[in-house]
């Protein structure tokens, strides 16, 4: 994919990295969105990861993007994450892929695809985030309905550029309770936490109709919290 480069940038990594990284900075073929980046492969993945995010939310009838977007392929993550949306702030950050590779168990729930798939769909995962960042929530938080939208995109993404879909692994095929979409399994078993989002809505007659509800609020899987 064609990238329209405007210029260098130095990324600096964590403070015991010794030296900077030059990272040329690019912007994606969709408007507004440029990828900060030191491998142009890593950066065309991400502008089609992107590009299929953008048509999955319009075919859902989901929020757009901001108007700017800056996503930037970093070699570690101070929170630990593959991938990180930075609230407000309308910044990415995410993994490289084979950085990602080796934080990735192999019987995980993504366990199953190759780097660069797994890369994409971590990507399309943080773009919905990026969409939906400024939605309300009429409660305190909405982070269940919030991670259930992003890990639902990112699932129905593997649909499409040859990767193997989620229910083909065994583990994820398995009927897992709705009861685990609950904050306590998304931040101690994400895992978990996926395959219950994909076995819930798998079971939805319409499933871009349940995920537009949890962005509209119609729909809550929060409870409020005293």
């Amino acid at each position: 994919m064609a990238l329209i480069k405007w210029g260098k940038a130095i990324a600096l990594g964590l403070a015991t990295i010794a030296s900077p990284i030059l990272a040329e900075t690019a912007e994606c073929p969709t408007p507004g969105v440029s990828v900060r980046y030191s491998d142009g492969k890593d950066a065309d993945l991400v502008c089609a990861a992107v590009a299929d995010a953008v048509s999955r939310l319009a075919l859902c009838e989901l929020p757009a993007l901001p108007a700017r977007l800056l996503i930037e392929i970093v070699d570690e993550i101070t929170e630990g994450c593959v991938g990180l949306y930075h609230c407000g702030e309308a910044w990415i950050e995410a993994l490289s892929p084979s950085a990602m590779t080796d934080r990735r168990d192999p019987d995980s729930a993504f366990g199953f695809l190759d780097d660069d798939a797994y890369f994409r769909s971590v990507i399309v995962h943080e773009v919905t985030h990026a969409a939906t960042a400024d939605v309300p929530c009429p409660i305190r938080d909405c982070v269940v309905s919030d991670e259930y939208v992003a890990y639902a995109m990112q699932i129905l993404s593997l649909r499409s550029d040859g990767a193997r879909s989620f229910a083909e692994h065994p583990d994820n095929s398995a009927p897992a309770p709705s009861g685990d979409l609950n904050g306590l399994f998304l931040r101690l078993a994400p895992d978990r936490f996926a395959r219950a989002v994909w076995g819930h809505l798998a079971r939805r007659d319409d499933p871009c109709a349940f995920i537009r509800g949890l962005t509209d609020r119609t729909i809550l899987l929060d409870r409020e919290r005293f």
